[in-house]
């Protein structure tokens, strides 16, 4: 059971429902039981809303049906009328099935809303379904709340995050979980095609602003995503579609909890059980507004930090309600204000008591610094959401670096063309990540007839070597310029593009001293070789132009293990070379080459 509301109006079909399932029967499919409550055992752990091509299902009732009606869907959209579909549907099940569907779809040019039970089904205006339809005054609050809505102020999405938070609000207030209805809300809208309701982050406060919770809720490719300082656990709410549910894999995993915790809200909606009214304010994704601010501190795990403007602390704390459904929701005007950084916020605050890590530094929003890119690389998004560590090597430094190692060892006569470079980058990067994750890369060189070197093309040996990678030639009179402003943009995109949430880790294989300015906004947590999601490989100290102290390693312990000296040998050579002892660590070197 559950409860799902779908309504039909201005010509779109809106539905909104609950991620709670519940059974009168305890049932080992309940593998996240909250527990019993009245008569129903309740778990919550998938999205009863989903669609099917351009089709819009709200499905209630026990789900051991869903796969058979799923089936019949399969089989027969696009090959027989909805309406065919419907017949299927109650000829092939008990009239006493427990289940009833909400559907929506598009039937000659019109959006409709169809009730299907096992025995019928109708067009309707709109309908509940669900144990929470027996919910006194429910439906018929939610009814009115539908006309209020300007369809000439608001899209659908808009509207129907509205919705999606009026819902969610009345069951956090009243908990419903004795009529089998809880969790977390979400809504979909068939218009021309499926949409879902924009991200919407909760602030649910007590008698005073201070004392809080939040509720992150997003929807990406179907699949609700929470987090939540509730219980901080982040969840994905799965969908009733099990093909759907095989795309999930490791990619899929790191995208979501990086939205979950970094991910920037359309609207944040403000509610109290104290006072009991809810206000609903538009952010458009911006952090830094005139009723509130919005911080975060990325690492294991990420803090987000809303500093609330007092004026409009006091303003939610000067209302009451005693209504138990029909809760009052109030719009607020919601305007971007200047960037502040979170040190300079603080000093606005009343109470610098009521913050709890006041002395922690925390992120810069990096969508306010600019880049201008001459010669832009383009990346897939698609081609992105197949990758894991993303590796940038600028090869100007690279084929620099190769041949200052090569001539610190040009006594032992090394055979270059016979080097394996994709083995010991891997191995390297392996060993930096402390896992076996696959490696793809960008690289950035000019004039490719430039780095020949001992009768040796290493461009092009390289390249015959490194398959797995995309080549970029820029030439050379802005070479340096579009490696910085495109690293740059991709350090940016790291953190604030969701195409590029799925990637593990960025290795910078560069040594530019442009670089500090973007690095020095980095996230702090960087500096820590055992979080940090940025890696350097640079020159040593005492030539890097690089002085942030993002967690680096050293580009000679690379050209090293390409031309197969081990990091002990290397040492030894370094400190014995010109002495009476290099003949034998000569041998010893040569004796591992070969």
């Amino acid at each position: 059971m559950t409860y799902c509301y779908g309504w039909k109006q201005n010509g779109k079909v809106f539905m909104v429902g609950d991620t709670l399932f519940s059974n009168k029967k305890e049932s080992s499919k309940l593998n996240t039981s909250i527990g019993k409550y009245g008569i129903y055992f309740v778990s919550e752990r998938a999205s009863k809303i989903f669609k099917i091509e351009n089709v819009l299902i709200g499905f209630s009732g026990d789900d051991s049906y869903i796969n058979d009606i799923l089936q019949i869907f399969d089989w027969s959209l696009g090959l027989q009328e909805i309406t065919d579909i419907f017949k299927s549907i109650c000829s092939s099940f008990n009239n006493s099935a427990l289940f009833e569907l909400l559907v929506a779809c598009e039937i000659n040019g019109e959006n409709q809303l169809f009730h299907v039970t096992p025995n019928k089904y109708e067009i309707v205006n709109s309908k509940s379904i669900g144990s929470g339809s027996s919910i006194p005054q429910l439906t018929s609050t939610l009814s009115n709340f539908t006309l209020g809505f300007d369809f000439n102020e608001d899209d659908s999405r808009a509207i129907l995050s509205k919705m999606v938070a009026f819902l969610q609000v009345i069951i956090f207030k009243n908990g419903f979980l004795d009529y089998g209805v809880g969790g977390t809300v979400c809504g979909a809208c068939l218009e021309k095609e499926v949409i879902w309701n924009d991200d919407i982050l909760y602030f649910f406060y007590a008698a005073n602003v201070v004392d809080k919770n939040t509720l992150n809720v997003f929807i990406r490719d179907e699949f609700v995503l929470t987090g939540s300082d509730f219980t901080d656990v982040n969840k994905l709410f799965a969908t009733l579609l099990p093909t759907k549910n095989k795309s999930i894999d490791g990619t899929f995993i790191r995208k979501v909890n990086k939205i979950i915790s970094t991910g920037r809200p359309r609207y944040i909606v403000f509610y109290s059980k104290v006072y009991n009214c809810m206000y609903f304010c538009d952010l458009k994704n911006e952090l830094q507004t005139n009723i509130v601010r919005i911080y975060y501190k990325r690492g294991r795990p990420t803090n987000i930090e809303l500093l609330i403007n007092p004026n409009f602390s006091r303003d939610i704390c000067s209302r009451e309600s005693i209504e138990r459904i029909n809760i009052p929701v109030f719009y607020v005007d919601v305007k971007k204000a200047p960037p502040l950084s979170r040190e300079e916020a603080l000093g606005y605050i009343n109470n610098l008591d009521d913050v709890h890590d006041k002395d922690k530094i925390y992120d810069i929003d990096l969508n306010e610094y600019k880049i201008v890119i001459c010669n832009r690389i383009d990346i897939d998004p698609i081609y992105l959401n197949k990758l894991s560590n993303l590796v940038l090597i600028d090869f100007e430094f690279l084929f620099k670096s190769f041949k200052k190692r090569y001539f610190h060892f040009i006594d032992l006569n090394l055979d270059i063309s016979n080097i394996y470079v994709l083995d010991a980058l891997n191995k390297y990067i392996y060993a930096l990540n402390n896992e076996n994750i696959d490696n793809n890369f960008l690289i950035f060189y000019s004039n490719e007839n430039s780095y020949k070197f001992n009768n040796i093309d290493l461009l092009k040996l390289f390249r015959a070597q490194i398959t797995n990678a995309s080549w970029y030639n820029f030439d050379r009179k802005n070479y340096a310029l579009n490696v910085y402003s495109n690293t740059c943009k991709l350090l940016q995109d790291y953190y604030l593009n969701e195409d590029y949430f799925g990637l593990n880790k960025l290795i910078l294989v560069m040594d530019n001293k442009e670089l500090n300015e973007i690095l020095s906004l980095m996230p702090a947590y960087n500096w820590d070789p055992m979080e940090a999601d940025i890696i350097l490989i640079k020159s040593h100290k005492l030539e890097t132009k690089i002085k942030e102290p993002i967690t680096y390693y050293i580009i000679d312990q690379i050209i090293d293990e390409m031309f197969n000296i081990s990091p002990y040998n290397s040492s030894l050579w370094d400190s014995y070379k010109g002495t009476d002892y290099e003949q034998i660590i000569k041998n010893q070197i040569l004796d591992e080459i070969n």
